[in-house]
């Protein structure tokens, strides 16, 4: 036995349609496994009325309601000291490995200048030389030190994120 979807008929296995409706059942639907085989309807009497009642409709179930998106971040907080100490750390470790830079100058020239020469006389390299490769090894240095801000910047917006996703469940 099949039930029809439209209008909840209960026909036989054999009837491919529906007996009350005409609706297609699709073969291996509604609690059979196997195909429906075609057989014609049996001709239904004439004087007799039909005694069968369509099974009433059930009632649709009310899913239960989505949770309410809240567009404003604010209220939650996780994350929220990581992200600033993040932010910090992007701030003053990059001025504070320049200011080294600037300040430490005078001291490595000579290294410089012996690194440019390849261990020869550190008097033949020009000025212009020595600042350009300490001006590029600060450069180096001081977008190394933005790493760890921006780690710990990404770490605290992860938190934030995740606790946002833990309300919205």
């Amino acid at each position: 036995m099949w039930t029809c979807i439209k209008c909840n008929k209960i026909n036989d296995d054999l009837y491919p349609i529906c007996s009350n409706c005409s609706a297609s059942r699709s073969a291996g639907r509604f609690g059979s496994a196997a195909p429906a085989r075609v057989v014609p309807y049996p001709p239904e009497p004439q004087g007799k009325p039909k005694t069968e009642e369509p099974a009433p409709a059930p009632a649709p179930q009310s899913a239960p309601p989505a949770p309410e998106y809240i567009p404003n971040p604010d209220g939650v907080r996780a994350g929220g000291g990581v992200r600033f100490f993040g932010r910090l750390l992007m701030l003053l470790l990059p001025l504070l490995t320049a200011a080294a830079a600037f300040l430490k100058y005078n001291s490595t020239k000579g290294a410089i200048a012996l690194l440019l020469s390849f261990g020869n006389t550190a008097q033949n390299v020009s000025d212009i030389w020595i600042i350009a490769v300490y001006v590029l090894f600060s450069l180096g240095a001081v977008l190394l030190s933005l790493l760890p801000g921006l780690w710990t910047l990404c770490i605290g917006k992860l938190l934030h994120r995740f606790a946002r996703m833990e309300e919205l469940l």
